[in-house]
C-alpha cells in the first residue's frame, strides 16, 4: 500500500466520517447542558429522508461506497440525535401501551348518537 493508496483510504474515510462529527457535538452539548433547547427534530426527519433516499438510489444504481457508508452512518447518527432529543426534551412523546386504543370506541358512540 502506497502512500497515494493512504490518502485516498484517508480522505474516503473523512468523507464518511466527516459530515457526522458535528452532529457527535450537539449530541455532547445536550450531554453536558441536560437540555435539548434549540434542537430542530424536524431536522433529522429531513436528514434521514434524504439518507435513506440515497441508499435507496445506491440500490438502483452504484455509485461510491463510501457515500452509501456516510449515509447509512449519517442515518444512525439521526436516530442517536433523536433519541437524545426526546431525552433531555420537556415535552414528552407519548407512547402507545398496551392497554390505550387508536379509537376510543366510547367518545366515538357517544358522537355517533347525537
Amino acid at each position: 500500500m502506497g502512500v497515494s493508496d493512504w490518502l485516498l483510504f484517508m480522505a474516503d474515510a473523512m468523507s464518511v466520517v466527516g459530515p457526522s462529527i458535528g452532529y457527535g457535538f450537539q449530541y455532547n452539548e445536550m450531554e453536558l447542558k441536560k437540555t435539548s433547547d434549540g434542537f430542530a427534530p424536524e431536522v433529522c426527519l429531513i436528514v434521514m429522508i434524504s439518507m435513506i433516499a440515497r441508499m435507496y438510489f445506491w440500490w438502483v444504481q452504484r455509485f461510491a461506497l463510501p457515500l452509501l457508508l456516510q449515509a447509512a452512518l449519517l442515518a444512525v447518527s439521526q436516530v442517536i440525535l433523536l433519541y437524545q432529543w426526546q431525552r433531555f426534551s420537556k415535552t414528552r412523546i407519548p407512547v402507545l401501551s398496551s392497554k390505550s386504543h387508536f379509537i376510543k370506541y366510547s367518545i366515538l358512540r357517544s358522537h355517533c348518537t347525537e
